[in-house]
């Protein structure tokens, strides 16, 4: 089982596969889906990114947007977007459901040839950037579709204090795909740590915003997860 099947197989395991008109709501309707808790900080995530977006247009290649919505709402601000993933069922949904929007969709992973160079003036990782493997090689990719003062931003992914701390969550992760029936796809799931991150930045300035202790940031609506911004 390839990478693209073995995520295909969990997210269906998981009831994350989503019909259409749940996908147009998203994340305001999350209450629709299996994981609320879930869609609720995504909602929040949105808002902060928006936020921190408004200043001027943009355009934004979301790598590993699965049904679309984000790059949707994104469009929707006044940003140019293309949306990239691997997974051809979810990016078909997003074409289908999203058709009113102005908005390039694309088969394929950062390193796919169709890819403008030098056209980004950000690359998004929203819940995704866990599932690249190398983040030296992934950033220099980033550099050459991004514009000369272009940034990365990941979002809504976990990093870890040290390669302990990767290590045990790697396990919780074997122990979480076995048991709903999918193994191979903790192969394809990569737990990076904050020294990985920064070492792979290079030179770049980089801004962390660290997560709220989980507790306190469901008791104050803020965020599980933290933000990074990678200024190239």
């Amino acid at each position: 089982m390839n990478a693209g099947e073995a995520y295909h197989d969990v997210r269906q395991r998981e009831g994350r596969l989503l019909a259409d008109d749940v996908v147009r709501g998203l994340p305001n309707n999350g209450e629709r889906t299996a994981h609320p808790e879930e869609w609720r900080v995504r909602r929040r995530s949105l808002q902060r990114v928006i936020r921190m977006l408004n200043d001027r247009p943009r355009t934004i290649l979301e790598a590993g947007c699965g049904n679309g919505w984000f790059s949707a709402r994104l469009a929707g601000a006044g940003h140019t977007v293309t949306g990239l993933d691997t997974g051809a069922t979810e990016l078909e949904q997003a074409k289908r459901v999203f058709s009113d929007r102005l908005i390039t969709w694309i088969l394929g992973d950062p390193w796919t040839d169709v890819l403008p160079v030098r056209t980004f003036d950000l690359v998004l990782f929203a819940a995704s950037i866990q599932y690249f493997p190398d983040l030296h090689v992934l950033f220099h990719r980033c550099r050459e579709l991004l514009k000369e003062d272009g940034e990365i931003l990941i979002i809504d992914s976990h990093f870890y204090p040290d390669a302990a701390a990767a290590a045990q969550a790697s396990g919780r992760s074997k122990t979480y795909y076995a048991s709903v029936g999918t193994p191979e796809m903790a192969g394809f799931y990569h737990h990076h740590t904050y020294r990985a991150l920064t070492e792979a930045c290079g030179g770049a300035v980089v801004e962390i915003i660290p997560p709220r202790r989980k507790a306190a940031a469901l008791l104050l609506g803020r965020f599980p997860f933290p933000v990074v911004r990678i200024r190239t």
